[in-house]
């Protein structure tokens, strides 16, 4: 029911759904606990392992499901290396991985055994946050300018930028973005929402206001998608929730009260649903 403009849900879908994870990995005491010092963004690769990116020694890792270290990109600043990686985007046409490099503003591409393909300057940028890419086109967001930078690929052309609008209110913070079908979501964490935008980088719809309660955000910074769903972490409410492709809320899950430890770099392994 809706009364004064307010959501009314049963008590159990008012806050977070504790829930156990299957396993984890890194933290404290951990042998990785020296390696996973800053994670900024997670992905898997066809194999089924963890593609992570990472403040610290080694920037770009690829790990088994059950923590076991493969193979990995050290940070440097050489060229050779990533100065400081923020998002990372796995392209499942030819599991080459795109990680930025925020520190360098530029975009590296690695193959599937993390050799160098390619890199792309990306001046452009402020704050380059997030990557994904759709068709021959990359976009990549800048929470600092507040838009969304899109090049061409694999040219580089830059292609400009954009703040698209919905309902007069633009991008605030953009931070997260991912593919899902033939367009984009986008984490406005400023304005406490996703917006959906077209390869042109032009807004289609938005959802999502602050709260805690289902459906509502409280600083959304990273997404992901599957065929049914999107995954949203929602930093604030300490917890991961769950939309459908046209962004109605399905569910959601969280560890409340958050412990002391968390955040600091470890992975948890969800079952997925």
């Amino acid at each position: 029911t809706v009364f004064a403009g307010k959501l009314e849900m049963p008590d159990e879908m008012q806050y977070p759904n504790v829930i156990p994870p299957i396993y984890q990995f890194g933290g404290y005491g951990d042998k990785l606990s020296n390696v996973l010092t800053g994670i900024r963004d997670i992905t898997f690769n066809k194999e089924g392992h963890l593609l992570i990116s990472n403040v610290g020694e080694q920037a770009l890792l690829e790990l088994t499901e059950d923590g076991k270290l493969v193979r990995s990109v050290p940070s440097g600043k050489d060229g050779t290396g990533i100065s400081y990686a923020a998002g990372l985007f796995y392209r499942s046409d030819n599991a080459h991985v795109l990680i930025i490099d925020a520190a360098s503003k530029r975009l590296a591409e690695y193959d599937d055994e993390l050799n160098l393909v390619r890199t792309l300057d990306i001046p452009q940028a402020a704050q380059p946050h997030d990557v994904a890419m759709l068709g021959d086109r990359i976009f990549i967001t800048d929470n600092v300018k507040n838009v969304i930078h899109l090049y061409r690929y694999p040219a580089g052309d830059y292609l400009g930028s954009r703040n698209p609008q919905w309902k007069g209110l633009g991008l605030r913070l953009p931070q997260g973005i991912n593919v899902s079908g033939d367009h984009l979501v986008v984490a406005d964490s400023g304005n406490n929402r996703l917006m959906r935008i077209s390869a042109d980088g032009e807004a289609q719809s938005a959802w999502g206001t602050w709260g805690s309660y289902g459906g509502q955000l409280a600083t959304p910074v990273n997404i992901d998608v599957s065929e049914r769903h999107i995954y949203v972490a929602d930093q604030i409410n300490h917890r991961i929730q769950v939309f459908d492709p046209d962004g109605d809320f399905q569910y959601q899950w969280a560890r409340h009260p958050p412990t002391a430890h968390e955040g600091n770099g470890r992975v948890v392994r969800l079952r997925y649903c």
